[in-house]
């Protein structure tokens, strides 16, 4: 395969995430003078060094990444994550032998295996694990090979329904780029930008009322009268108190959690969705449920046209043509996709990328985002809603400590 220009794009990241400063406490103290915040070249031996142990050779994007930086930084849901040095790479069956046992033994194993887009449950035992495990893990599967010397990557974590998955350790590291470049457009200077993402907040947002007053300056309360919207913030800034002196653990009564208050449908800008027919009426029934909503705002959607074979389900709108998954017996072809809950999910996701192309397209300045309410521990109840923001109250909402993760609005069309 040509040889991809690693030089170049790490320098380009390295520049943004020293001018974003939100690394400063992880980098060497010399990053800034140096103008580098990933590591030294990986040297030949070391990587020999680690072939031999692990019995394999590395894929030739990943060897080729490591002559340049033997590691790096990505961005995660709690602070960077550092991939390893080559010396530190081994199985995740070495890493963490309880969760490979947990996951290899999750569900059915409903992947084919050649297919780039799954990590079936049986290869959990044979992956590579190339990062510290910060609420998630990198992998890499020597099982799958979508192309001549390379293997599928993935990011793994428990609170994902199943792996997100790469057809190589390239295309993963282009994808996390892309997201950091989204995440921080004033850091990279760049001709084009393949999102269309307004500039996030410089610092995470913590204080209740301080959110507040972002919320309003952005318009999130536009859409509701002032009465529901005076409730809704003495709600929020109560229900933040309790909260926080409950220790961030969810709370009896109507409102969980924070997010839970301002993602509330009286806010004019949240459709709840049923879980049973998310799975079984997909796309459809997704697109369908949010039209009052987006027609409150003067988006009316054109027809829906699903595509649907015996292994495939996807769904065009206004000419865009999306492919939600592959099927396996009725189910996406996705870990746990044979549960009705993470069925839902699937679409869920797949249905807010696709409704932002046609945003896109149209030159809309809404999107829409994702909402999973994790409403009862106990009971592992959860809500499935769409969300109705634009890019910079997308940005405050996903990542502003004052929305908890319990109920936090998330953008799958950034982060995949």
């Amino acid at each position: 395969m040509p040889k991809f220009n690693w030089q170049k794009m790490l320098k380009r990241w390295s520049d943004a995430i020293i001018a974003s400063g939100e690394y400063a406490h992880l980098l060497d103290a010399n990053a800034g003078a140096a103008k580098w915040a990933g590591f030294r070249p990986a040297c030949e031996t070391a990587i020999a060094e680690t072939e031999r142990r692990l019995k394999r050779r590395l894929p030739e994007s990943y060897r080729q990444f490591l002559g340049v930086s033997n590691g790096w930084w990505l961005d995660g849901t709690n602070g960077p994550t550092r991939l390893w040095h080559i010396e530190e790479v081994r199985p995740m069956a070495e890493a963490d032998p309880e969760a490979t046992a947990i996951w290899s033994q999750a569900g059915i194993d409903l992947a084919e295996g050649d297919d780039p887009s799954d990590l079936p449950v049986s290869h959990y035992v044979s992956v590579i694990q190339i990062s510290d495990d910060n609420d998630g893990r990198y992998l890499l599967n020597p099982l799958i090979e979508p192309r001549e010397h390379e293997w599928q990557a993935a990011f793994f974590a428990n609170w994902v329904p199943g792996a997100e998955c790469y057809a190589s350790f390239q295309d993963l590291m282009e994808a996390k780029f892309e997201a950091f470049c989204a995440a921080h457009p004033s850091r990279v200077n760049r001709q084009s930008s393949t999102r269309n993402l307004a500039k996030p907040p410089t610092y995470p947002m913590e204080d209740g009322q301080a959110f507040i007053d972002q919320l309003q300056r952005l318009g999130f309360f536009s859409l509701m009268p002032v009465d529901a919207k005076e409730k809704m913030i003495g709600n929020f800034l109560e229900v933040s108190q309790h909260f926080t002196a409950n220790k961030q653990q969810l709370l009896e009564g109507p409102f969980a959690s924070p997010g839970a208050v301002l993602c509330d449908p009286v806010s004019g800008r949240v459709v709840n969705l049923d879980v049973a027919r998310l799975a079984i009426e997909r796309g459809r029934y997704a697109i369908a449920a949010i039209r009052p909503l987006m027609a409150s705002v003067g988006i009316e959607f054109g027809t829906v046209e699903e595509q649907v074979t015996a292994d495939s389900y996807g769904v065009t709108l206004e000419g865009v043509n999306h492919r939600y998954f592959r099927l396996r017996k009725g189910h996406p072809s996705l870990q746990g996709g044979e549960r009705e809950i993470n069925a839902a999910r699937y679409v869920l996701y797949e249905t807010c990328k696709l409704l932002n192309k046609v945003l896109k397209q149209r030159q809309r300045a809404e999107r829409i985002a994702t909402l999973e309410e994790l409403q009862n521990i106990f009971e592992a109840r959860i809500r499935l809603s769409l969300v109705l923001l634009d890019d910079e109250l997308s940005y405050l909402m996903m990542w502003s400590p004052a929305v908890d993760n319990y109920c936090r609005p998330m953008r799958p069309d950034v982060f995949k």
